[in-house]
């Protein structure tokens, strides 16, 4: 038996009495007991509220996860002039995913389910409460304290979340508070009817809610946790070279000069795409699709680490720069001192064989306008490159443009004779025919 088909609705008291008559007779055929379940009978919910303008109204939320799930729930703080009240105005849980993940990873997912509903639960009551604070509360100091971070300092699953939660609830409105004092705890868990129907936590909050002095306004929250969760932080650590070394290497492993200053460009390229195409590369080592226009570039990293482009030219004899260039960004100091070696190597040979030659070993973004802005510069290129005269078009002849009806003036030829057959079969007797040519004529 599924429980899908057990958890129903009932329109009346007389179906589900029914309902319950037919599961008990259902499994008691097969020597199975229900018990437990209609303890929910002596349940109640008010669903009605009398506000007054006189009365003060804060908002807490609450939210906890666990192995088997997460939760949020949601409370109404009434300030009266008499005493203060609670009541409980909506929750929501989820199951935790079948991937498993760390339990503070699970604790931000929860505080990102929480964020949600308050700003839910403020945008539909906006016109009808005014609320004089809002409050967040969680039991997670290392959820507390991504929270309270800027984004980028964390990894993408946690800087999603973490982006996401700040744009529904500032990190000001989160507070923390002891897994004791959590009535979300409940929900993450789990109870039986029974502990749910006197589960005075989960009905009405903690009991510090009702403490007219609201300690939790200037309450002084923990700093950040000693935690190795938090080692999930990007961090940018200086990588010191020994530049001799490398340089003395340099030396010792090449005999030709050209190779050095080759193996140094490589290197030089290398150091720029790094900074250029940080987002690209990081996509690309961790298998993520690209945007758009890198997309059709089919980018790639070679076996040195390089950025090349790929195409349709894989198989072609030419060699493995020319089949799969470099990428280089449109601007960059890098890409403008190529372009200028090249044109002076070249002897300044214009835009069209200029971007032809950069071609066979750069892919350039924007390539056309950057060469453009560099070959502007320079005196030589504008005075070799002078624009081309355009001569006067001659006048169109009379015959062109003067009105003669046709067929008044016609030419009559007569020719043949000519052999025709009338198909290619064997035995396909052949004919004489002739032609009559009629010419009109212009005079």
């Amino acid at each position: 038996m599924y429980v899908d088909d057990v958890v129903t609705g009932c329109t009346g008291v007389e179906e589900a009495a029914e309902l319950k008559k037919q599961l008990l007779s259902l499994m008691n055929s097969g020597r199975f007991t229900l018990h437990k379940w209609n303890n929910l009978g002596q349940l109640s919910i008010p669903r009605h509220w009398t506000l007054s303008p006189s009365q003060a109204f804060e908002l807490h939320g609450f939210c906890d996860a666990s192995e088997k799930g997460y939760a949020c729930v949601i409370y109404l703080r009434i300030v009266k002039p008499e005493n203060l009240e609670t009541k409980l105005l909506c929750a929501k849980s989820r199951v935790a995913p079948l991937k498993r993940i760390s339990i503070p990873r699970l604790e931000l997912c929860a505080a990102v389910l929480l964020a949600d509903l308050m700003s839910y639960v403020m945008n539909l009551l906006k016109g009808h409460i005014t609320f004089e604070h809002n409050f967040a509360w969680t039991d997670s100091k290392v959820a507390l304290c991504w929270i309270k971070s800027p984004p980028y300092r964390w990894k993408t699953f946690i800087a999603n979340r973490v982006n996401q939660i700040q744009e529904n609830l500032p990190p000001q409105h989160w507070r923390f508070v002891n897994s004791t004092d959590n009535p979300a705890d409940a929900a993450s868990r789990g109870l039986l009817p029974t502990q749910l129907l006197h589960h005075t936590l989960w009905w009405a909050g903690p009991a510090w809610l009702l403490d007219s002095s609201s300690p939790w306004l200037n309450s002084i929250q923990p700093s950040e946790p000693d935690s190795p969760c938090l080692d999930k932080e990007k961090k940018l650590v200086p990588n010191v070279v020994d530049t001799d070394n490398c340089l003395d290497s340099l030396l010792e492993k090449f005999s030709s000069l050209t190779r050095i200053q080759r193996v140094l460009a490589y290197v030089l390229i290398k150091h720029v795409q790094r900074h250029a195409f940080a987002q690209q590369i990081s996509l690309l080592h961790n298998n993520k699709p690209l945007s758009k226009p890198f997309r059709k570039l089919n980018i790639f990293l070679d076996s040195d680490g390089l950025l090349r482009t790929g195409g349709r030219i894989v198989h072609a004899r030419l060699s493995y720069d020319k089949r799969h260039p470099l990428l280089l960004p449109s601007h960059h100091k890098l890409t403008y001192l190529i372009i200028e070696q090249t044109r002076k190597r070249y002897l300044h040979p214009g835009y069209q064989t200029l971007l032809f030659i950069l071609a066979q070993r750069y892919w350039i973004l924007s390539a056309k306008r950057v060469i453009r802005s560099v070959l502007n510069k320079c005196l030589k290129c504008w005075k070799t490159n002078p624009q081309a005269s355009s001569v006067p078009m001659a006048d169109l002849p009379q015959l062109r443009v003067s009105q003669l009806k046709p067929f008044s003036c016609v030419g009559v030829d007569y020719g043949g004779p000519f052999t025709m057959s009338l198909g290619k079969l064997r035995g396909t007797r052949t004919h004489k025919a002739y032609g009559l040519y009629q010419i009109s004529w212009r005079v």
